[in-house]
């Protein structure tokens, strides 16, 4: 069943049920308080004639017919009245009983009530509403009036309600109809640009072809943000990939070069030493780029990696310095450590966080003049950990800085004259962020560049533990990353 056909339903099936409630309690109340009324008036009634009966004659009082009794004028209801004895023997009627009044036993009602009671009989196919009072010390007295007029009331209450209860419905049907449309014409819209979506077609949008409720246009809004979001990421996905390729191509290219032409013709063992040697650096580069690109899968689909104790910014530092320190003793670049921020704890994988830092100081090692120095420094904020990345290269122009981030990149001229894959900023960046952290670039520092690793502190002290970097032997040779 389609939606709008449900709400049209539901509104119309709410309707109707809460008229016909409201109906059936209306009739009840009616129905009583006219019955409660007939029924004192016929009281009232019912014991004067019983005390002039009583006047009358106190041992052997009648009911009659006569003047001051029962006769009415012609406009009035015609009055029934009967007199019994408490053992069920009709004693004296009315005329308009026909002679035929109903038997006691037939009246179900308490004869001995002092006050009467109330009863309801039919005479000849007409329904009557009566009391029964004493009358004298051993008779009941029978007084009741036809009930049709509270019939004719509860008649007219019907028919009214029948007319009132299909114009509602009716009404009700129209509006809600016409709310179910407007409804379901934004969900419709929604869902068929959602469709669209599905086959591929991230251009569509619903745009302003929602313009029912406030709800579903805001939903329809959030569609089309989530939709421009994830044709970004689409885009992305695909640059990513393209560029992946392309790196990937270059050092397979060149590896499958020198091993065809170490093929084409017989060499000396020199040729083919160096032929091997240029083909391990082929090698080394795709197992760098392999596993950078490996780092960056398994950063983006990590949540924060909460550390199984805290960690203490030093700790950090050294781990990285020592897997930097080939590139830096290659290059006669020194690094050295400063600030206050040493002892702080922060939460945070060690290792992980290592690794980011030490792509920091590889991009700073790449692009720091020979005999140059790289400074590190940290310092402890509120909530964090900032520990600064500084070289005395040639900076980042100011045109490149919103790059700096993106898979891939290596920017013109001078840096991207120094190679690397381009990943070391954006997978530092990454596993900076699956910390809880970040890494950002500070525009304002000159000469050179000055990157900024930012880690949450830990809430409690960490342990004292051993730092390997004291172990001259533990040096980790390191492929140049760039930014």
């Amino acid at each position: 069943m389609k939606l709008r056909t449900r709400l049209t339903l539901a509104f119309t099936l709410v309707t109707s049920v809460a008229l016909i409630v409201s109906f059936v309690v209306v009739y009840l109340f009616v129905e009583r308080d006219e019955l409660r009324e007939l029924d004192h008036a016929l009281l009232v009634q019912a014991q004067h004639v019983a005390s002039i009966a009583v006047q009358r004659n106190p041992d052997d009082p009648l009911i009659s017919d006569g003047p001051g009794e029962l006769v009415d004028p012609p406009s009035v209801t015609v009055r029934y009245a009967a007199e019994y004895e408490r053992d069920g023997r009709l004693v004296a009627s009315t005329r308009s009983f026909g002679g035929q009044p109903p038997r006691l036993a037939e009246v179900n009602a308490r004869i001995d009530s002092p006050e009467g009671a109330a009863v309801t009989l039919a005479h000849n196919g007409a329904q009557l509403r009566g009391v029964l009072v004493p009358i004298g010390s051993g008779r009941v007295l029978l007084y009741a009036v036809s009930s049709k007029g509270i019939a004719n009331d509860l008649a007219f209450l019907l028919r009214t309600f029948a007319v009132l209860f299909a114009g509602a419905t009716s009404l009700t049907w129209v509006v809600a109809r016409w709310l179910a449309r407007s409804l379901v014409r934004d969900v419709d819209a929604i869902c068929e640009v959602a469709e669209a979506v599905a086959t591929g077609k991230l251009e569509a949008r619903v745009g302003a072809r929602a313009q029912g409720s406030v709800e579903t246009r805001l939903l329809a809004e959030r569609l089309d943000q989530m939709i421009e979001r994830l044709g970004e990421l689409v885009a992305s996905q695909r640059d990513f990939i393209s560029s992946a390729a392309h790196e990937l191509r270059s050092p397979l290219t060149s590896l499958r070069g020198e091993l065809e032409l170490a093929l084409r013709r017989e060499r000396s063992g020199p040729e083919y030493k160096q032929t091997i040697e240029r083909a391990l650096g082929d090698a080394a580069t795709l197992v760098t780029l392999a596993d950078d690109l490996l780092a960056i899968a398994r950063s983006e689909g990590r949540a924060r990696a909460a550390a199984s104790e805290p960690t203490r910014a030093r700790e950090i530092v050294d781990d990285a310095t020592r897997m930097t320190r080939g590139n830096a003793e290659v290059r006669s670049v020194e690094v050295t450590f400063e600030g206050d921020g040493a002892d702080v704890s922060v939460a945070c994988s060690r290792q992980e966080v290592a690794r980011a830092l030490r792509n920091l100081l590889d991009n700073a090692v790449a692009h720091s003049p020979p005999a140059g120095t790289v400074t590190v420094r940290a310092t402890a904020a509120e909530d964090a950990v900032e520990i600064a990345v500084e070289d005395a290269g040639s900076g980042v122009r100011a045109e490149d800085a919103a790059l700096l981030f993106t898979p891939f990149w290596r920017g013109d001229g001078e840096r991207a004259a120094e190679g690397g894959t381009g990943l070391g900023l954006s997978l530092a960046r990454e596993i900076a962020r699956a910390a809880g952290g970040d890494v950002r670039y500070d525009a304002s520092f000159a000469p050179g560049a000055r990157f900024v690793l930012l880690l949450p502190r830990a809430a409690a002290p960490p342990r004292r533990r051993s730092t390997p970097s004291t172990h001259e032997g533990a040096d980790e040779p390191s492929g140049r990353v760039d930014a």
